[in-house]
């Protein structure tokens, strides 16, 4: 999870209090997306913290289960990880909570055809598979040097360095793509808003019930007033172009080399 010095500003609730839509899935799409059967999910990672039922890793063993939801090319996911992360990293430390990192790829079209939405996905799920005490630092160097939207993102080099880095080699694994249908399956499992019908990331569920970003966002301290008394964090300041990240209009994401 992001890590940050003391807050002074949470940004993420200025980001959500701007936020006057979310797309709405369409039902044709939704179909597409949200309701496909995957008849398999391919090769899942030998992680000891990994939940088979869903494909989320597991962080802490907490009574309460909180569970996120990231495209790592997502800002908004980003906006996220800097206001809240290190108070979810600290409450999954104590074992106040289980946190649940459901990597996902719903934005694959922003990478000018390179797919980078699951090629990081599946980078994540290559350390996982290698060594999965590097996930919560891997995640961070990801969020860190996110690419921009419509660009075509990190090099699968660069994604292999950065593991590389942590001491972990995933040089093979990413090469071959070895995770591409388990990222496909896991974000089918993406859940829908109840509130608009729509897809987006990030997606914050607590306990099964979905959580909407703007209650969220109100409290700069929301994770520990409800878990716990982790030392809250400044947040970066918010890119004026993040947005939750809507499915609305993605297919599920195949994985490139």
């Amino acid at each position: 999870m992001a890590k940050a010095a003391a807050r002074k500003t949470n940004w993420f609730a200025i980001w959500t209090s701007v936020i006057v839509a979310v797309i709405v899935i369409g039902a044709g799409v939704a179909v597409v997306v949200g309701n496909s059967v995957a008849t398999s999910s391919g090769t899942a990672p030998a992680a000891s913290n990994l939940d088979k039922d869903t494909g989320a890793l597991l962080f802490g063993e907490g009574e309460n289960r909180v569970e996120t939801y990231v495209d790592f090319q997502c800002p908004a996911c980003n906006q996220f990880e800097g206001a809240y992360g290190e108070q979810l990293a600290e409450l999954a430390d104590n074992n106040d909570i289980t946190l649940a990192v459901h990597p996902v790829a719903i934005l694959d079209r922003f990478s000018m055809g390179t797919n980078y939405s699951s090629r990081s996905a599946n980078a994540y799920y290559c350390v996982a598979d290698t060594d999965s005490s590097k996930l919560q630092d891997f995640a961070t160097t990801l969020f860190a040097n996110q690419p921009a939207e419509n660009t075509e993102g990190l090099t699968d080099d660069q994604l292999v360095g950065f593991a590389k880095d942590l001491g972990v080699d995933i040089a093979t694994c990413q090469q071959e793509a070895k995770f591409s249908k388990y990222v496909t399956w896991s974000t089918k499992k993406l859940p829908t808003n109840p509130a608009t019908g729509s897809s987006a990331t990030p997606t914050i569920v607590i306990d099964g019930e979905y959580q909407q970003l703007a209650t969220i966002g109100a409290s700069a301290t929301f994770f520990t007033d409800k878990f716990g008394a982790a030392t809250p964090t400044e947040s970066p300041a918010p890119d004026a172009s993040a947005s939750p990240e809507s499915s609305s209009t993605a297919t599920p994401p195949t994985a490139a080399k």
